[in-house]
């Protein structure tokens, strides 16, 4: 009996899409959205996702890239500063929670470069430290250097990206500068796969980074972002869309309707036009980026394609909402949580 929705035929379309966005001999920085596996969100709303699915399409695509692109390819994985550090550092009353495992970020991240490597043959070599405040408490400056330490045993490459002073309220010009002046991870002719424990980690401003390091020395680089959810053409109101949002709502997404009609969310519009800021820094430079029109043209989304049962998805998704109103209400009773992110998912329900 087929389920609602079918694996096979979604990483198929997946890895043939990312296939024909890749160019031959030209460093690529390919982000993937979300989790890179174990992605029970996507099985819980899709039944019949399996949550490893992707693991498979990203040793697809990196073993694409070592073949089509010159120097190399590299992984890394990003976390964002603020979800593993204490208040007042922090985003949340404590550091962030993986929900399925109950394990809080920073030993995620050490538990998923594990399995990465071992059960799914995922070489992440690097690591990078998003978003990071200029000024600690006491407390967190020796747990930043703690958590160092033990990054530096376990990565090839390890950077500390700051945090960009009222970011995103200043001009495009000035995060690219910043961001522009972070050590770069990758060698400048490698191409780079950057994947993290969940969303909200900082890949972009890793990308943009990397982005900014190539084009310095006269290279021509692309860009690419792996995204599953918001699905892109299906509508902002979709069942999927605002599960996704129900999910992401401790990060404060907002889903917006573009004028192509397609879907994407805030933070993908604003990598956008940040994107436009850094090219416009490098007139002369030629690069398939120079493309992209509207935000949805950065991504390479398709799990419509792997579809079988639209109602039984419904279903799925309302039961998802449900069940993540359930645990920000537990989380937030117990002070793990902020009480408005209890306001804003009644919005989505």
């Amino acid at each position: 009996m087929e389920t609602p929705f079918n694996t096979a035929a979604y990483r198929e379309a997946q890895v043939a899409a990312f296939s024909q966005n890749i160019p031959d001999a030209r460093p690529t920085i390919i982000e993937f959205g979300g989790k890179p596996f174990g992605d029970y969100h996507a099985s819980r709303v899709l039944p019949g996702y399996d949550p490893d699915v992707k693991a498979g399409i990203i040793r697809d695509v990196h073993s694409e890239l070592a073949h089509r692109t010159i120097g190399g390819t590299c992984i890394t994985i990003a976390v964002h500063a603020q979800d593993i550090l204490s208040p007042p550092d922090g985003r949340r009353p404590a550091a962030r929670i993986r929900g399925d495992y109950g394990i809080t970020y920073d030993a995620e991240l050490f538990r998923m470069t594990e399995e990465a490597r071992q059960v799914h043959r995922i070489p992440i070599a690097n690591v990078a430290i998003t978003s990071t405040p200029r000024k600690l408490s006491p407390e967190n400056e020796e747990m930043i250097g703690e958590f160092r330490k033990k990054l530096d045993q376990e990565f090839d490459a390890v950077r500390i990206l700051p945090e960009i002073d009222d970011y995103p309220y200043v001009p495009q010009s000035k995060v690219v500068s910043e961001l522009t002046q972070a050590q770069p991870i990758a060698a400048i002719p490698q191409s780079e796969l950057i994947v993290s424990p969940g969303g909200g980690s900082g890949k972009f401003s890793v990308a943009v980074t990397e982005l900014a390091h190539k084009l310095n020395q006269g290279e021509s680089p692309h860009y690419i972002k792996f995204e599953t959810f918001p699905v892109f053409h299906m509508p902002l109101r979709h069942p999927l869309n605002r599960a996704f949002i129900a999910a992401t709502v401790d990060l404060k997404n907002e889903l917006v309707e573009l004028d192509n009609g397609l879907t994407n969310y805030d933070k993908d519009v604003g990598n956008f036009w940040l994107l436009q800021a850094l090219l416009k820094a490098y007139p002369g430079v030629e690069t398939p980026m120079r493309f992209f029109k509207n935000p949805t043209d950065m991504g390479v989304n398709v799990i419509e394609s792997g579809i079988r049962d639209e109602v039984a998805v419904a279903e799925a998704c309302y039961a998802e909402v449900q069940r993540r109103i359930a645990r920000y209400t537990r989380e937030v009773n117990e002070g793990k949580e902020l009480a408005i992110t209890l306001d804003r998912i009644a919005e989505v329900a």
